[in-house]
């Protein structure tokens, strides 16, 4: 990735990796704690792991290079996710039901207040935002002079 005037833009970390336990520690450090399982068992990632960070908010590219399972999405954390397809698909599970996205889609999460899963195919790349929940309450606070209550947020 390269900066506006052309630049590389240095991550800090690796942005590519075969390495479940790197893929992991990445995966805790941007998103939250989780649990993640190759569709196909004994899989090895081809993850692409790329972050920015603007204030409080979180950008990732990435995938997994794998189809995925994932949940047990830690509740503690605090997080909202921003699921972006770029390509390939998602299907995301909640207690209304299942909702797969494709390439140009989009779907929101607030791991805090709902529980959630979701699978992906071994084609899906992403474009991520993770936002603590407290920084939409709060701005909610500033705009509306209130935060909703839980029914927004699941």
């Amino acid at each position: 990735m390269r900066d506006a005037e052309g630049r590389r833009i240095h991550h800090g970390g690796a942005t590519r990796s075969m390495d479940w336990d790197e893929v992991e520690a990445f995966c805790q450090t941007v998103y939250m704690p989780y649990r993640v399982r190759p569709l196909v068992r004994h899989a090895h990632p081809d993850a692409t792991m790329i972050s920015a960070r603007a204030g409080r908010v979180t950008m990732t590219r990435f995938s997994y290079g794998t189809g995925i399972h994932l949940d047990r999405f830690d509740p503690e954390a605090g997080n909202i996710l921003v699921l972006n397809t770029l390509k390939g698909a998602l299907d995301h599970q909640t207690d209304g039901g299942s909702i797969p996205t494709g390439a140009g889609e989009s779907f929101v999460v607030d791991c805090s207040r709902t529980d959630y899963w979701l699978e992906g195919d071994p084609d899906h790349m992403q474009l991520n935002l993770t936002i603590p929940h407290q920084v939409m309450a709060d701005t909610a606070e500033r705009w509306y002079g209130f935060v909703p209550d839980d029914d927004l947020w699941t």
